[in-house]
């Protein structure tokens, strides 16, 4: 044996050299990722006050973790 698993086919990326659409498919996937959507990266207001407050060394105390989640879970 070659060291080539006899069980395999052809790759993606030999399909797409074949049918001549390998670099359409490649710019395709680029633009995809750069057209992700970015909005979770961007902080909202209640995060940009929250990372004030913390530059300000203004500390909240949240108590018990149980609380903390259960009055989190009824904000819904």
């Amino acid at each position: 044996m070659s060291g080539k698993n006899q069980h395999w086919g052809s790759t993606l990326d030999d399909f797409l050299h074949e049918e001549g659409l390998y670099e359409a498919a490649k710019v395709e996937a680029a633009t995809r990722v750069i057209k992700l959507d970015a909005s979770c990266l961007i902080p909202n207001n209640d995060t940009i006050e929250a990372m004030k407050a913390a530059r300000r060394v203004e500390l909240i105390t949240a108590g018990k973790p149980d609380a903390l989640l259960e009055k989190l879970n009824t904000e819904d």
